[in-house]
C-alpha cells in the first residue's frame, strides 16, 4: 500500500509537465498539411504582380472593398474603359484639368483631393493592378 500512496503523491505533483510533454510529442508527430491561400486567379502571374503594385501604389489612400481618402476599387475595370483608367492612373491632375467630365467628378465627389500621378506605370503594370481589382 505505501508505494501505490507514493506513485499517487509523485503523479499529482508531475502530471502538467507530463501532459504537457505528451502534447507537445502528439503535436509534433501530426503532419503539417501545405497551407494554401485561395485567390480569383492563382495561376496569373498578372494578379500576383497587380496585388503587389496596389499595395506599393494604392493602398495608401484606396481600399478594395470601401472608400477611403479615394473610392472603393472593386471592380472599377467594369464602370470605366481600359484607357480612360490608363490616361486617370498616369496622371489624374491633367486629365482633371483638361475638364475631362468623368475625371472631374470622381475629383468632386472625393473632397477634390488629387490622385497622385503615376507616370512611370507601364501599360503592363496598369493592366496587372486591373487585373488585381476585377
Amino acid at each position: 500500500m505505501p508505494n501505490q500512496n507514493y506513485f499517487f503523491l509523485w503523479w499529482k505533483s508531475h502530471r502538467k509537465i507530463y501532459l504537457i510533454w505528451l502534447l507537445i510529442f502528439l503535436g509534433a508527430c501530426v503532419p503539417e498539411r501545405p497551407r494554401t491561400e485561395k485567390k480569383p486567379y492563382p495561376a496569373d502571374d498578372n494578379y500576383v504582380l497587380g496585388e503587389k503594385l496596389f499595395a506599393i501604389h494604392c493602398s495608401l489612400c484606396h481600399r478594395l472593398d470601401r472608400d477611403m481618402l479615394g473610392p472603393a476599387l472593386q471592380g472599377v475595370g467594369k464602370k470605366y474603359e481600359r484607357e480612360w483608367l490608363t490616361a486617370f492612373i498616369r496622371d489624374a491632375p491633367s486629365l482633371i484639368r483638361s475638364g475631362d467630365a468623368r475625371a472631374v467628378a470622381v475629383y468632386n465627389q472625393y473632397n477634390k483631393a488629387e490622385m497622385t500621378p503615376f507616370p512611370t506605370l507601364t501599360d503592363v503594370e496598369i493592366m496587372a493592378m486591373l487585373t488585381y481589382l476585377k
